[in-house]
């Protein structure tokens, strides 16, 4: 008989294994187990902010907090806008500033924005294009801008659209100026390589011309006796510059380049109409457009670009023809010759003044 004050023997080995039990898990948790919870926790804690060194984003952001407001200087009133002419193309200055503000960012007439290290000329452009035929590509072309001090910086172009025929564009052309740059004496004007410069454009004082072919009215006429017809060529105008002077030789468009004089030379269009009055051709004859060739100096000079309305004429019809040719820019006259290379008294001649 057990008396109930002890605790029978099965009683006290159940204890005594529950306590075992318990005190070797105690000892034996796994590094994942609750009992390096608190260890892992501060093992993953980030450090406190004061003992952490600021990265890039962090200085920069330190940077446009203490940075000031930008500071912008504008041509005097009344100076803008102001154009010149480069490349068929009509380059209008609508605005400019010279800007310690971010030239990506910079807005014409907007907000201040923030002072960076560096300072830009900004300068804005509307690219208008008159002619109703030719598509320019793109407005890039190579801006350079005269310092006061006669520093010549090269200007980054940062628009790229096209200018279709009768249409305007705009452009923005941004250059690296020293601190302190002003406006008084600065200078812009487009200079491609291997092709004539434009006229200087100055951003302060009077306005100057603005550049433009020359257009002489030559109104002549000459008979070329090719055998059984009756053809007669009539040079009516003559373009002289350093612009492509005609809407032809540009059926798929072209790049701003491509419509200006080659560095020395002078483009030379020619507007003439012929007209066949009779003609024993069954099939018809060629009006001569391709036989073109300008003198100078006694140099023959073939035509750079050439169309006809209507390159085969009969009896009692006519073309209307363009010519353009590249000459030296010291030229002051040449000759148009048309018709048969091989054949000199089948040809017509125009004595043409160029200056």
């Amino acid at each position: 008989m057990t008396g109930t004050g002890r605790p029978s023997p099965g009683g006290r080995r159940v204890a005594i294994v529950i306590s075992l039990v318990l005190t070797g898990l105690a000892g034996c948790a796994t590094p994942d187990g609750p009992a390096n919870l608190a260890e892992r926790d501060a093992a993953a804690a980030p450090a406190s902010s004061a003992a952490v060194a600021p990265g890039p984003s962090d200085r920069a952001s330190t940077a446009d907090v203490t940075a000031g407001p930008a500071t912008t200087t504008v041509p005097e009133p009344g100076i803008l806008p102001r154009s010149l002419t480069y490349a068929m193309l009509t380059w209008t200055v609508t605005d400019a500033a010279i800007t310690d503000a971010d030239p990506r960012t910079y807005l014409a007439g907007g907000e201040a924005g923030t002072s960076t290290p560096r300072t830009s000329l900004v300068v804005d452009l509307d690219v208008r294009n008159d002619d109703p035929h030719v598509h320019f590509a793109s407005t890039a072309a190579r801006l350079v801008a005269t310092l006061p001090d006669g520093t010549e910086v090269i200007g980054t172009h940062r628009a790229t659209s096209g200018v279709p025929p009768v249409s305007i564009a705009t452009a923005r052309h941004v250059f690296d100026v020293p601190a302190g740059t002003s406006f008084d004496g600065l200078v812009l004007a487009f200079r491609d390589p291997g092709r004539e410069p434009s006229l200087g454009l100055p951003l302060s004082g009077p306005s100057p011309d603005v550049e433009a072919n020359r257009v002489i009215e030559a109104n002549l006429d000459a008979d070329l006796a090719l055998p059984g017809i009756q053809m007669t060529w009539t040079v009516g105008s003559v373009y002289v510059g350093r612009d492509w002077p005609l809407p032809v030789g540009f059926k798929g468009g072209t790049l701003v380049p491509g419509a200006r004089a080659p560095e020395g030379t002078r483009l030379v269009g020619a507007v003439a109409r012929v007209d066949v009055a009779g003609c024993d051709c069954p099939g018809g004859v060629l009006d001569q457009a391709g036989s073109a060739r300008l003198l100078v100096d006694g140099t023959p000079h073939t035509a750079a670009a050439a169309s006809s309305s209507r390159a085969i004429l009969q009896a009692q019809s006519f073309s209307e023809v363009m010519l353009v040719f590249e000459v030296p820019a010291s030229a002051a006259s040449a000759i148009l010759q048309v018709g048969p290379l091989e054949q000199p008294d089948q040809q017509a001649r125009f004595e043409l003044r160029l200056d």
